[in-house]
This record gives structure tokens, sequence and C-alpha cells, in this order.
């Protein structure tokens, strides 16, 4: 599966300083086991986590 995020702004203009600290997906019924990132196709350093909570789904 895939999550794809386009975030849009008339006043925002670089695209290289936009941060999230937090992004739920909510739903899930198989276990998390891998988050890629992509930017324009290409792979992105994770710098963070990511959990996996089933009682949270």
């Amino acid at each position: 599966n895939n999550l794809n995020i386009v975030c849009s702004h008339a006043s925002y203009q670089e695209g290289t300083t936009l941060a999230f600290e937090t992004i739920k997906v909510l739903g899930l019924t198989d276990t998390v086991t891998e988050v890629k990132v992509e930017e324009n196709g290409q792979p992105v350093i994770l710098h963070s986590d990511f959990t996996y909570d089933a009682s949270n789904q």
C-alpha cells in the first residue's frame, strides 16, 4: 500500500523546510514492518522512527 501526501499552500515557496512531527495512519489491518520515503521518485533517508500499535488501529 502507498500513502501519497501532497502539501501545497499559496504562500509556501521553499520545498526543503517542510517537516512533520507526527503522521498517524489509522485503520491498518496488518503489522507495519517498513516505511519508505521518496521525494520526486528518489529515496529519502529517514531521520525518525516509526511505531505500530495494534491496539490503536
